[in-house]
């Protein structure tokens, strides 16, 4: 039998930036990022603050409104399916 890659899946790891935040933004917090080494969930926090995370009830599920989970994601999508999911995520210009 012989194993097939799956391709769904990559040995790296990519995390986009600043989801729904204009290009300038975007690129201003991967440069901050780049300069201190750090990925916050919040960038304004403090390092050393204490990690909080709540739930709202009545708040919509769907729209991410529901739960606040101050962490960072990571996707291990294939290098060469990015621009598939960059341009869904990507704001138009």
């Amino acid at each position: 039998m012989q194993l097939v890659n799956q391709r769904y899946i990559s040995k790296e790891l990519t995390h986009f930036v600043g989801r729904g935040k204009p290009m300038e933004e975007q690129y201003q917090l991967l440069l901050t990022i780049l300069r201190t080494d750090q990925l916050r969930g919040d960038p304004s926090r403090r390092p050393d603050s204490p990690r909080v995370c709540w739930t709202t009830i009545n708040a919509s599920f769907s729209e991410r409104e529901m739960y606040h989970l101050p962490g960072v994601c990571f996707c291990d999508i294939p290098v060469a399916d990015l621009p598939l999911h960059i341009g869904k995520y990507t704001p138009s210009a």
